[in-house]
């Protein structure tokens, strides 16, 4: 018998976009959506962009635990109460750049998930997307902000089945200086 780890998540969180879409599991860096990132379970906060007024966050596909990649398609789904809280952080006091951000008490994350890309360029989008913030929000230079990730950012693969392609590129804080 083998005994797995219970580390709780939210496969799929959303914010309402502008548009009605009847596809809200598909995501994007718009909206968000099913990426399946380990990292959303407690003590982590996601930024989303809000597109109408009250957001209308909506969040399902719980899972108990769940390996990088998700290369079955399935994780060990569970039923959850889930506890949130939710803040409306204004543009001008966000670091929100274009990808979704994740952090915790210990990291800072970009996450790539352009629906229907390929991995690799998802990973790009990620890294690009923590250098600038390491730039404009942290004080590096971009050159110094891509050596530093070059070094020590970790690539977490949330997804890699067919066109379903999410990454989270993160940082730890320690060397935010």
């Amino acid at each position: 018998m083998v005994h797995l780890p219970v580390r709780p998540m939210i496969g799929t969180i959303w914010s309402a976009p502008a548009a009605e879409t009847r596809h809200a599991y598909v995501y994007d860096v718009n909206n968000c959506g099913n990426i399946d990132c380990p990292e959303l379970g407690p003590g982590h906060t996601i930024y989303l962009p809000v597109r109408i007024p009250g957001g209308m966050i909506s969040l399902g596909d719980v899972h108990a635990c769940m390996g990088d990649g998700e290369i079955t398609g399935i994780a060990m789904e569970t039923a959850a109460d889930v506890h949130l809280r939710s803040d409306l952080v204004k543009a001008s006091g966000s670091q929100y750049l274009g990808c979704l951000q994740i952090e915790s008490d210990r990291t800072i994350g970009s996450v790539g998930c352009h629906f229907g890309r390929p991995l690799g360029e998802n990973v790009k989008a990620a890294f690009r997307d923590l250098v600038l913030r390491l730039h404009r929000f942290h004080g590096f230079s971009v050159v110094d902000a891509y050596e530093l990730l070059g070094q020590v950012a970790e690539v977490r693969v949330h997804q890699t089945l067919d066109h379903w392609n999410a990454v989270l590129v993160k940082l730890d804080k320690r060397y935010l200086g």
